[in-house]
């Protein structure tokens, strides 16, 4: 569903939501600055059909699509294919805001 694998936890005020459950209307959190969230409002829902790419990262890796926008430690918004070695915003333990280095974007042929 969307730019995320189902049942991905997206980040809301208070919690953790399955994407499958965000509506248009909900309010959720992004990154913003290099050690904040900021609140915004989902203003559309659709389905996505692309291939779900791979970003190996220094901490995880993270299931996605080509099209998604990742916020980076330079405040700029980049889609996955443009993410190679730079900082995206990553919420640790629930807690804190931390910036992780992209270090591979694979294709995984798999479509969700």
């Amino acid at each position: 569903m969307g730019c995320f694998p189902k049942d991905s936890q997206i980040t809301i005020p208070g919690g953790k939501k399955a994407i499958q459950d965000i509506r248009v209307g909900d309010q959720i959190l992004r990154p913003e600055g290099s050690k904040e969230f900021a609140e915004t409002t989902v203003r559309d829902i659709f389905e996505s059909e692309e291939d779900l790419i791979r970003l190996v990262t220094t901490h995880s890796d993270i299931l996605t699509t080509a099209d998604q926008l990742f916020r980076c430690h330079d405040g700029k918004d980049r889609k996955t294919h443009d993410l190679m070695a730079q900082l995206v915003g990553y919420l640790l333990d629930d807690k804190e805001l931390v910036y992780i280095r992209v270090m591979a974007i694979i294709s995984t042929g798999i479509r969700e």
